[in-house]
């Protein structure tokens, strides 16, 4: 990513704990030592039953670390991904559950999915008759790689899967993974078909599919607990700008107005554009960094053109990101991509 991109630091990433419990759950059922492995990584069973805070990326890996030193057995990521269930994950689950259909369901897993780990970051993409949805690491996840995407591989082909209903075997799933010698067993855990050696974790499906309506669909619930999970975004920030910065980054495909943000807040536009002027700040130029940061983040790891980029940012026009890009960065997008790509040969 270039030096001007404003990436989260790796030490703030976090996990909901509801997945801490669940690995534990699994070490249990192995029995291995679940006291010791939570200890070693600077955990308890009291810190890990609670849902008031989030815990660390780097406890969340070390937890992980600590089974897999003990456990060897390949199925082990697939058994924690067979333990969260839909129930597991909470509002976003449910306003995710809850969406009118497919394509909005998608845009609620992506602009929510930070709540559960902002670990991974989702980018979604439309090509030749099929909708794919890409999870990569927003930092280096090393030797934990293939665990990790197993677990969140079989997660993300189960949610999906009960949104699509007679449609599931429709999905295809993708690991970052070798075939292992259980490929026959694990395939069986899938409710769709599962490929490994894939290039990123990935879920597709046919674009047809993506207005299709969602089995569970209630416009009512979606909303509410789409409100609450942005204030809950929000809360995992400090002051009112952070928050505001945090909630427009986890956005995608549909930026939120000055009016939806004052409402998230339980405050008028004119109280929210007052308080962020009295920090140095706006709302329009908080949009431009998001917009901004997303556009070299797409430009830099995505195949997407421009135009696709300036559509996926809310853009309309091409021409006007054009000129917002000249804004942010002297040049022109297709320019800087150019420039990146022959600095990074």
């Amino acid at each position: 990513m270039p030096t001007q991109s404003r990436t989260k630091a790796p030490g703030s990433l976090l996990y909901h704990p509801v997945y801490a419990r669940l690995l534990c759950e699994v070490a249990q059922e192995h029995g291995l030592p679940v006291t010791d492995i939570l200890r070693e990584a600077g955990l308890s069973a009291a810190r890990i039953d609670s849902t008031a805070q989030h815990i660390g990326h780097a406890q969340m890996n070390a937890l992980i670390r600590g089974v897999r030193a003990r456990c060897d057995d390949p199925l082990l990521p697939f058994e924690l991904g067979a333990k969260a269930r839909s129930d597991v994950h909470g509002l976003p689950g449910i306003a995710m559950l809850c969406s009118r259909d497919l394509r909005q369901g998608l845009s609620t897993l992506c602009q929510l999915s930070s709540l559960r780990s902002s670990q991974f970051r989702g980018q979604l993409s439309e090509s030749a008759g099929e909708v794919r949805l890409d999870f990569m690491p927003v930092s280096p996840i090393h030797d934990l790689q293939e665990f990790i995407c197993a677990a969140l591989g079989l997660i993300l082909a189960q949610l999906l899967a009960s949104m699509l209903g007679e449609q599931r075997r429709q999905l295809r799933v993708g690991l970052p993974m070798p075939s292992p010698e259980c490929a026959e067993t694990v395939a069986s855990w899938f409710p769709c078909p599962v490929a490994f050696n894939a290039p990123t974790l990935s879920v597709s499906l046919p674009l047809a599919l993506l207005d299709q309506p969602c089995p569970a669909a209630d416009a009512h619930t979606h909303a509410v607990a789409l409100r609450q999970c942005a204030l809950d975004q929000m809360g995992l920030q400090g002051d009112l700008a952070s928050r505001l910065r945090a909630h427009l980054a986890s956005c995608q495909l549909e930026y939120p107005s000055l009016e939806d943000c004052a409402r998230l807040l339980c405050l008028s536009p004119r109280s929210l554009s007052r308080a962020l002027q009295q920090t140095g700040c706006s709302y329009q130029k908080l949009l431009d960094e998001a917009r901004e940061q997303e556009a070299l983040r797409l430009l830099t790891h995505s195949p997407l053109s421009v135009e696709q980029i300036a559509w996926q940012l809310g853009y309309a026009d091409p021409s006007n990101f054009n000129r917002a890009f000249r804004r942010w960065q002297s040049c022109t997008p297709q320019a800087w991509r150019l420039q990146r790509n022959l600095r990074a040969d």
